[in-house]
């Protein structure tokens, strides 16, 4: 998660290659635009919603 929005319920990311790849494919993708040259998206703050979230350590 790299940002949070100013209420702190939804969340922004940046997307590693393959999971760029595998939304910019995804038929059911028309909220987010990204360009062909683009290998990681970045998902802005509005963007997750938290409750959506699990925390997963390592």
């Amino acid at each position: 998660m790299q940002e949070r929005n100013r209420t702190g319920s939804r969340a922004g990311f940046l997307l590693d290659e393959e999971s760029t790849r595998q939304l910019h494919a995804h038929p059911r993708n028309s909220h987010y635009r990204i360009p062909e040259n683009v290998r990681r998206f970045r998902i802005p703050g509005n963007g997750v919603p938290i409750s959506c979230l699990e925390l997963i350590e390592d």
